[in-house]
């Protein structure tokens, strides 16, 4: 098979989507030609900031991956027609002149077309260059259902619809689109690959020397992007109400920082931000360290298809707290091997966080139970069945044709 990926950002850069598409595409380049198109994006700043940081040409060892240029909106000269055409002045972006060209402009031969994800909009082109030159598409939209009018916007709706095929993380998200009238039947429930590497070099104690923690202190930990939408800041209103009652611990964060985050943490007190240790970007070997050391994971993330940091707190036989966000809740199982709170409450949150360090027992309970739960995840699974779905979808255009 000859199959052509669309997605906003790719490896070498550091996303759930990202991380997620890559691994299906290392598979299929096992047995297939793949190619990869995707933009110079490094940080997702640069679909509407032309000074954001952009990446160079990145190839893969067994396929190619085609990096386009962006416009930023600023950029756009746009004529008084093309002004009042809607598509044209879509959010969020990105818009590549050159990804268009390649796609629609110029003949493409492919026998499938592989998008994600929503709510960007390369995959507009990549669409339509299906429909134009009689390619299937399936397509990964990774929905985030608490937030509908991003994600479920008419022409979204209507790619989903005509789509030879859609790959989804839940059971949840496969029955919201359901509800939003798209055929259940072309929707294939496949897992992210779980990819927690295990020739890391683990030593927790060294780790928590290295970083300057006390062997006494509880860890919270908080891994992700540092953004109002991931929880942090609730997060961290919730840890000011539990180091009142509990000072002997520790807020460590891991990830992507943002200009917000830097803003919020500015107007910290002193005292506040001695509870804090911000990481940064880290290993590979620092992360799943940093996951030994903690005795919670928190990421009470309202913007989640998934989860994956969940279960690698569940590698470590670590508890979890999340939000009962539709995604997360079909993920983690409130009450037996993990916690759910409501985004946004931070004495709720707080009271959880406060009542698993108390209560060490229980939190080992639920970590344990979560990593029973891995069990369900297999990473040769979720590649095979990806593999079986590509196959499926060729030959049932080139039937129906």
């Amino acid at each position: 098979m000859k199959i052509l990926c669309v997605i906003q950002r790719y490896y070498p850069v550091i996303g759930g989507a990202e991380n997620h598409v890559k691994q299906f595409m290392d598979h299929l380049s096992k047995n297939h030609d793949v190619t990869v198109f995707t933009t110079a994006a490094d940080d997702l700043k640069s679909f509407w900031n032309k000074d954001a940081k952009k990446i160079q040409q990145y190839d893969s060892d067994n396929y190619k991956v085609k990096r386009f240029d962006l416009l930023t909106p600023g950029e756009i000269n746009w004529d008084k027609y093309v002004a009042d055409f809607p598509l044209a002045l879509s959010q969020p972006g990105p818009f590549s002149p050159k990804l268009w060209e390649e796609l629609i402009i110029n003949k493409i031969d492919y026998d499938l077309i592989f998008a994600s994800s929503f709510p960007f909009d390369h995959i507009l082109p990549a669409y339509a260059a299906s429909k134009k030159w009689k390619i299937p598409i399936i397509i990964m939209p990774l929905i985030h259902s608490e937030n509908p009018e991003v994600f479920l916007t008419a022409t979204r709706l209507s790619m989903l619809y005509y789509a030879d095929g859609i790959v989804v993380n839940t059971n949840y998200e496969k029955k919201f689109l359901g509800k939003n009238g798209i055929d259940e039947g072309k929707i294939s429930v496949i897992s992210p690959p779980i990819s927690i590497k295990t020739d890391v070099q683990l030593n927790p104690e060294k780790f928590q020397k290295k970083i300057g923690l006390e062997p006494d202190e509880k860890v919270v930990l908080y891994v992700g992007a540092k953004g109002q939408t991931k929880g942090i800041f609730n997060l961290i209103d919730a840890m000011s109400l539990v180091w009142k009652k509990n000072p002997k611990s520790r807020l460590v964060i891991a990830g992507p920082s943002s200009k917000e985050f830097d803003q919020y943490l500015d107007k910290l007190s002193k005292k506040l931000k001695e509870k804090i240790l911000d990481l940064g970007l880290i290993s590979e070997e620092d992360k799943q360290n940093a996951f030994g050391i903690c005795d919670v994971l928190a990421l009470p993330s309202k913007s989640e298809s998934f989860g994956l940091v969940y279960l690698e707190a569940w590698h470590h036989a670590k508890p979890v707290i999340g939000c009962g966000i539709g995604a997360v809740s079909d993920v983690i199982d409130d009450g037996q091997n993990g916690l759910l709170v409501e985004f946004g409450n931070t004495s709720q949150l707080a009271e959880k966080i406060f009542y698993l360090l108390q209560n060490p027992k229980i939190a080992k309970k639920l970590g344990e139970e979560g990593k029973k739960k891995l069990e369900k995840y297999s990473t040769e699974k979720s590649l095979k069945e990806f593999e079986e779905k590509c196959v499926k979808v060729i030959e049932e255009y080139v039937n129906s044709r």
